[in-house]
């Protein structure tokens, strides 16, 4: 899904800015098409077929297979996703059991409610784990970067708070009509731009002034001490914005244990893995 709506979201800014440049709808579509189709290409489809080969390295190199195996591996790929089910008849039970522990639902990944866990070892006292958690103030916080993003877009008219909201959309959105099961991994396109809806978002809040307006005209009051515009000459939320920041890297560092399997005891790991759908 990442690569289509990368190139659709890729071609039709190219044309929106030659429209806005002056050119008509004709010629704003020629040019977007003849100027921009080589460099699409390239990005968009042969760096990420050679992206993709070179990380099979690794396994020809362990396993030494031959190119039909790894067709053959594709092919095996293809038909277990294919075939894939969220449940199936338990015929000891004779009632549908879901076939994996960790399957959630495209509106469960921004709030992190059942990410994957990829490796759990009891150590008796300690444990080992790696789950597959985001940041949860990065994550947690999108609920109203995007958000905020979408009215300054609104508001600006600005192409950056638009571009943020629109490959999010675009990668995120059509997830909610796929029917097969789905896992907490697939949110990984996502996080590039939830970085940059919080960045965005903090930008702006870090530069913000308190404003003092009439409340008849709406317009900026004036000091009368001062003749000046009655604006704050301090940034009243710049410690919210170290804040965030601070918080983001505590945690971070917090869940690293978790993260890498690192071995600590139980009562640490129950520190860091809050939630039921995180065991």
């Amino acid at each position: 899904m990442a690569i289509p709506a990368a190139i659709v979201l890729t071609y039709v800014w190219e044309f929106t800015r030659r429209r806005r440049a002056g050119l008509g709808i004709g010629s704003a579509i020629r040019r977007t098409l003849g100027l921009e189709t080589i460099g699409v290409v390239v990005a968009l489809a042969i760096v990420p077929v050679v992206a993709y080969a070179i990380t099979w390295i690794p396994w020809f190199v362990h396993f030494e297979p031959s190119l039909a195996d790894w067709f053959n591996q594709h092919g095996e790929m293809i038909e277990y996703h294919r075939d894939l089910r969220s449940t199936k008849l338990d015929p000891s039970t004779d009632t549908y059991t879901p076939t994996h522990s960790s399957y959630s639902e495209a509106w469960t990944w921004i709030p992190m409610i059942r990410p994957v866990s990829y490796f759990v070892q009891d150590l008796g006292p300690d444990i080992r784990q790696v789950l597959a958690l985001g940041n949860p103030v990065l994550f947690w916080g999108t609920m109203w970067t995007i958000p905020y993003c979408a009215w300054s877009w609104w508001r600006i008219r600005n192409w950056v708070p638009g571009f943020i909201v629109v490959a999010f959309a675009g990668l995120y959105l059509p997830w909610f009509l796929v029917a097969r099961p789905q896992f907490f991994f697939y949110v990984l396109p996502l996080t590039p731009f939830m970085a940059l809806a919080a960045v965005y978002a903090l930008r702006d809040l870090s530069a913000a002034y308190l404003v003092i307006r009439d409340a008849e005209t709406g317009e900026v009051a004036i000091d009368p001490e001062t003749g000046e515009p009655a604006i704050s000459r301090r940034k009243p939320y710049l410690p919210f914005v170290w804040g965030y920041f601070a918080t983001a890297v505590g945690l971070f560092l917090w869940m690293w244990p978790i993260l890498t399997a690192g071995r600590i005891s139980d009562v640490m790991w129950k520190a860091r893995v809050w939630f039921k759908g995180w065991t």
